[in-house]
This record gives C-alpha cells, sequence and structure tokens, in this order.
C-alpha cells in the first residue's frame, strides 16, 4: 500500500484537482489482505453488531490482474461479500451472483467511480450505486 497524489502515481486527478490517494497493488488470491477499519459505530437495527450502515469508495481499477477484486467482505468466513468484476464493469456477490447480468450502469477500468454500498443485513440486503446513480440491490443473507 502506498499513498501519495494523483500525479505520483501516473492516474487521472478527480474532477480536475489532484488528490492524495491510497494505491493498492495487484494482490491476486490472497484472501488474508485486507484492511481492518475502527469504526466507532455503536450497534443498530438489532443485534449486537453495526447492521445498517453505508461506505463509499472514490475508486480507480487500473486494470492490473483478473477476473474479480473484492471491495468489501463483512465477516471472517469467506473471501469477500462484494466484487468488481472486470471482465463487464459489474458489481455483485460471486457465488450470490451479479445483478443485474451485464449492467448498463458500469464500473470502467481507467475512469474514477464513487461507489457507495448501503448495507442493511437487519433486512438482509446492501443496495449499490455508482456515480450517484442506482445500480441495483442485492440480498445478503
Amino acid at each position: 500500500t502506498e499513498f501519495g497524489s494523483t500525479g505520483d502515481f501516473g492516474i487521472p486527478d478527480i474532477d480536475g484537482k489532484s488528490t492524495t490517494v491510497m494505491k493498492v497493488g495487484h494482490v491476486g488470491s490472497n484472501a488474508n489482505f485486507g484492511y481492518l477499519m475502527d469504526h466507532g459505530i455503536t450497534p443498530n437495527g438489532g443485534g449486537k453488531k453495526v447492521n445498517q450502515y453505508t461506505i463509499v469508495y472514490d475508486i480507480h481499477f487500473t486494470g492490473g490482474g483478473n477476473g474479480w477484486a473484492s471491495l468489501l467482505n463483512m465477516d471472517s468466513q469467506g473471501d469477500g461479500d462484494v466484487f468488481w468484476r472486470r471482465n463487464d464493469g459489474g458489481l455483485g456477490q460471486g457465488g450470490g451472483g451479479y445483478e443485474p447480468d451485464d449492467p448498463e450502469l458500469k464500473v470502467n477500468k481507467g475512469q474514477w467511480h464513487r461507489i457507495v454500498l448501503a448495507v442493511d443485513l437487519a433486512q438482509g440486503l446492501y443496495e449499490k450505486y455508482i456515480d450517484g446513480v442506482y445500480h441495483s440491490s442485492q440480498a445478503n443473507a
């Protein structure tokens, strides 16, 4: 992991402005790679955990690697719960499906995108937004 400006890494500025970013190189299929966030949110949505939250990414995929990139892993039981699928720019759960299949709204490599995941585990779902536009809803048991 590296920190620097968009210019330092030779990637486009965001809305024409140089911005400090975190660069994550290709990690392959390393299921032990990730970032833990100490959010300090009190339990909500019923139960003893944080069940309702929103996470926002400003993300720029350069196209390195192959297959899928995990954006969010909600527990330690698997390799991820939300993936970016490089072949068509879809977002989804792998074995849980990508909704919609070959979406009109895509996360294209080589461009900045704002991805918002609105998670409601009490309802067993999350909603996906790309650049402020609703993408889809997905079940997550």
